[in-house]
């Protein structure tokens, strides 16, 4: 997928994006559309609680879209393929810190590994990204 956004540097990151959402969009509507399950669509467009959730993830995930098309299209792959696998280790961290959750042994051992190969890469690097 990176190598497609290099091909694209003469337009806009935002044009992108949106040419990512809207054949998205089109994508999901065939979905359902295929699996006869358009109503779980409007149901979700009925219940406003549910909706404004789902605009935000959708508002938070168009931004994690957004700063790795730019990253890729200004030449800065690297640290935008670090700042991937560091969001991940966060999340743990978060969830271990604010929400109480605990890793088993197998996920521990996973995220020392990630933590190690994100580290091993920073130093690689010789800076963290967006440095």
């Amino acid at each position: 997928m990176v190598v497609e956004f290099k091909f694209l540097e003469q337009v806009p990151p935002l044009e992108v994006l949106g040419h990512r959402v809207f054949w998205s969009s089109i994508l999901l509507l065939v979905f359902l559309l295929c699996r006869r399950q358009l109503s779980v669509l409007i149901d979700i467009l009925k219940t406003p609680r549910l909706l404004g959730g789902l605009a935000l993830t959708s508002l938070l995930i168009a931004a994690n879209w957004l700063i790795f098309i730019w990253g890729v299209t200004n030449d800065r792959i690297l640290e935008t393929s670090l700042g991937y696998y560091i969001n991940p280790l966060f999340i743990v961290l978060v969830g271990y810190c604010f929400f109480g959750e605990r890793l088993s042994r197998a996920q521990a051992l996973a995220v020392f590994f990630a933590l190690a190969a994100v580290l091993l890469q920073i130093f690689y690097l010789g800076k963290l990204p967006g440095r």
